[in-house]
C-alpha cells in the first residue's frame, strides 16, 4: 500500500512472510505492508505469520517522511512480531496488539529514525512481555500516552539516544480480555480500559475513549441501573432490567449523576468509587447483599460532589488499606468532602490507619441502622472515625471493634477543629470495644458532641496509664449525655484531659457511677437531674444483646419530656 490509500473493513489472515525484501510477497508484512500516508482502519489482523523478529505482520513504512496509520484494530494471535514501526512518525491509535509471539510493537529506523505514537491503545500477552521493543541502532523514540503497556515503563529497554516519552494516562494491568483462548479480544465490563482513553476524545456512542480496538458501546442510558450477580452479565449487557450488569462498578461507570442503581441479592467483590457521582445505591437487604473488598482497599469510596448519594441495604466487609495508601482512611465505608445518606448497613471486618469501619470527613451525612462491628485501624476509630463533621447517627451499634499499633478510640473517634461542627449520636451503641493503647470507646476532641439515648457499656482501655479510660476521653471539647448508659467500662468511665484546654461534660437523666468520672482538675462534669447509678439489667450481653429486660429500672427513667416509640417517656 502507497500514497494516501486506504483499507477498511476487513479480517487479514493467513499472511506469511520470511524474508527482508520491499518488493517480494515473502518481505516485509505478511498481512500489510504501508507507506506514504496510508490509512489502516477498522481490521482483524490474524493467524499471520513471519520468521523475521523485524518485519512483522504489519509494515508501517514511514520513510522518508511519511506517516502510515493504523486505528480502531486488532493485531492479535499472530506468529511474528504485530506492528513493524520503520523510520518516520507513524501513528497508532485504538489498536489492540496482542498474544503475537514476537514483539508487540518494533522500533526500526531507516535512514531516518523511526518516532511512532501510540495512543489509547492494548499491547499485552506478546513475546515475553517485549511488548514495545527498541532497535539497538539508537536513536529512536516514541510518545505512549492513554495506553495499557504491560509491564509497564520499566518493561520497555532503550538504547544510547532513544527517547522513551511516557505520557498521561498508561495503564499496566490486566485488560479484562472476554475469551483470548477463542480469539475473543473484548473486554469484560469490569476493564480499566472502558472510558480511559484521552479525555478528548470519544467513542462512537458519545462517551470517553476507551482503549483497544474494541469498544464498550453503551447502549442503555439509564436512569435506573440494575444489578444481578446471579442473572446478569459481565459480557455484552447493557445494564438494563433485561440485560442486568453482573457487577456494580460497570453501573457506576456508565451512569450520570441522579440515576439509581438497584442491586439483586448476591456477593459483589469489589472496590467501589461512586467517581464524584451524586448516585443512589440500593441493595435487595443488608443481610443478603453483600460487597466484599476482598482485602484489596476501601470496600466503597465516596468523594468530591454535591447532592443526595445514598448507599443502603448492604453488608460491606473485607476492605483493607494502610497508611501509605493513597485512600488511607476508612476499610469499609470512606467519605469525603460529600455528604451521603447511609443506611441499613452492615460494616464488618475491615481494616485501614484511620477509622477501620467507616470514615467521614468534611462531611453532613446522616447514618441509620448501621451495624459497625469487628473492625481495626492501625491508629484511631476502630470503628468509626469522624473529623470535621456535624453528622447524624441514628441507630448506629459501633460494637467489637479494635485498634492496633498504639491506637486511640476502638469504638468511636470524633475530632472537629471548631466545637460548633459536632455530631449527633441518637439511639446508639458503642459497646464491647477495645484498645491495645489509648481509650476503649471513644475520644472527643475539639467537638461538642451530643448523645441521646446512647449506650456506652463494656469497653476497654489500653495500657496507657493515661487517656485510656474505657469509656469516654473528652479533650478542649464539650458533651453532653441525655437518657444514656455508661457503665462497666474498664476506669474511667468519663475522663477529661489533663492537658489543653478545659472542657466540659454534661450528664442528665443517665445510669452512670459519678465516682468515675475523673476531670483532672481541667475542666467541669455538669450533673443534671435524674442521673442514677444501677445495674441497667441488660437481656444478654454475653451474646451482644443490651436492650433491657422488662424488670429494668431504668424503663421510663429518662427526661420526662422525651419519649419512645411507643409513647411513652423514653
Amino acid at each position: 500500500m502507497v500514497g494516501a490509500t486506504v483499507l477498511s473493513n476487513f479480517t487479514i489472515i493467513n499472511g506469511s512472510g520470511s524474508t527482508s525484501s520491499s518488493t517480494d510477497s515473502n518481505g516485509r508484512g505478511s498481512a500489510i505492508q504501508a507507506t506514504g500516508n496510508a490509512r489502516l482502519n477498522n481490521l482483524i489482523i490474524k493467524n499471520n505469520t513471519h520468521t523475521s523478529s523485524i518485519e512483522g505482520v504489519v509494515f508501517l513504512d514511514g520513510t522518508p517522511a511519511n506517516s502510515p496509520r493504523l486505528t480502531n484494530s486488532l493485531v492479535v494471535n499472530n506468529t511474528a512480531a504485530g506492528v513493524v514501526c520503520h523510520a518516520g512518525f507513524t501513528k497508532l491509535s485504538n489498536v489492540t496488539i496482542a498474544n503475537n509471539t514476537m514483539a508487540g510493537i518494533v522500533l526500526r529506523p531507516s535512514s531516518t529514525n523511526a518516532h511512532p505514537t501510540l495512543i489509547n491503545s492494548i499491547v499485552y500477552g506478546n513475546e515475553d512481555n517485549k511488548n514495545i521493543v527498541f532497535g539497538d541502532a539508537g536513536g529512536n523514540a516514541i510518545d505512549i500516552s492513554y495506553s495499557l503497556i504491560q509491564g509497564g515503563q520499566d518493561s520497555i529497554t532503550t538504547y544510547t539516544n532513544d527517547t522513551l516519552s511516557w505520557g498521561t494516562g498508561n495503564l499496566d494491568v490486566d485488560p479484562l480480555f472476554a475469551d483470548t483462548a477463542n480469539g475473543d479480544y473484548r473486554v469484560n465490563v469490569l476493564s480499566p480500559v472502558i472510558n480511559a482513553g484521552h479525555p478528548d476524545s470519544t467513542d462512537s456512542d458519545g462517551t470517553r475513549a476507551d482503549m483497544g480496538g474494541y469498544p464498550y458501546l453503551k447502549t442503555y442510558n439509564g436512569p435506573v441501573w440494575f444489578v444481578d450477580a446471579v442473572n446478569g452479565s459481565n459480557f455484552g449487557s447493557s445494564g438494563s432490567s433485561v440485560n442486568a450488569f453482573a457487577a456494580i462498578t460497570p453501573a457506576i461507570k456508565f451512569a450520570s449523576s441522579g440515576d439509581s442503581i438497584n442491586v439483586a441479592a448476591g456477593t459483589y467483590v469489589e472496590n467501589l468509587d461512586f467517581e464524584g457521582k451524586n448516585l443512589k445505591l440500593v441493595g435487595a437487604d443488608a443481610a443478603t447483599t453483600i460487597i466484599d473488598g476482598d482485602s484489596s482497599g476501601v470496600v466503597v469510596r465516596i468523594a468530591a460532589y454535591s447532592g443526595a448519594s445514598i448507599l443502603k441495604n448492604f453488608t460491606i466487609q473485607n476492605g483493607y488499606t494502610v497508611q501509605s495508601n493513597t485512600v488511607q482512611s476508612g476499610g469499609g465505608v470512606s467519605i469525603s468532602n460529600a455528604s451521603p445518606m447511609l443506611q441499613n448497613l452492615i460494616v464488618k471486618n475491615s481494616t485501614a490507619f484511620y477509622g477501620g469501619g467507616i470514615f467521614m470527613s468534611n462531611s453532613s451525612s446522616k447514618l441509620d441502622n448501621i451495624q459497625v462491628f469487628n473492625n481495626t485501624s492501625q491508629s484511631s476509630g476502630g470503628g468509626i472515625y469522624l473529623d470535621y463533621t456535624n453528622a447524624e447517627l441514628n441507630n448506629v451499634s459501633i460494637n467489637n471493634n479494635t485498634t492496633i499499633s498504639g491506637g486511640h478510640a476502638a469504638g468511636l473517634y470524633v475530632n472537629n477543629l471548631y466545637q460548633n461542627m459536632s455530631p449527633k449520636i441518637f439511639r446508639g451503641s458503642i459497646e464491647g470495644n477495645s484498645a491495645d493503647y489509648g481509650v476503649g470507646g471513644m475520644y472527643i476532641l475539639n467537638s461538642a458532641p451530643s448523645f441521646y439515648k446512647t449506650n456506652i457499656v463494656n469497653n476497654m482501655g489500653g495500657w496507657q496509664t493515661a487517656e485510656a479510660p474505657g469509656g469516654v476521653f473528652v479533650f478542649n471539647s464539650n458533651a453532653s449525655f441525655i437518657n444514656c448508659i455508661v457503665k462497666d467500662n474498664s476506669d474511667d468511665q468519663i475522663e477529661i484531659s489533663p492537658t489543653g484546654d478545659s472542657s466540659i461534660v454534661s450528664i442528665y437523666y443517665s445510669n452512670i457511677d459519678l465516682t468515675l468520672i475523673n476531670t483532672n482538675d481541667n475542666g467541669t462534669a455538669t450533673i443534671g437531674l435524674g442521673n442514677i447509678n444501677i445495674n441497667p439489667m441488660f437481656v444478654d450481653t454475653a451474646n451482644g444483646d443490651f436492650s433491657l429486660q422488662r424488670t429494668s429500672h431504668l424503663i421510663d427513667r429518662g427526661h420526662p419530656d422525651s419519649t419512645d416509640t411507643d409513647g411513652t417517656r423514653s
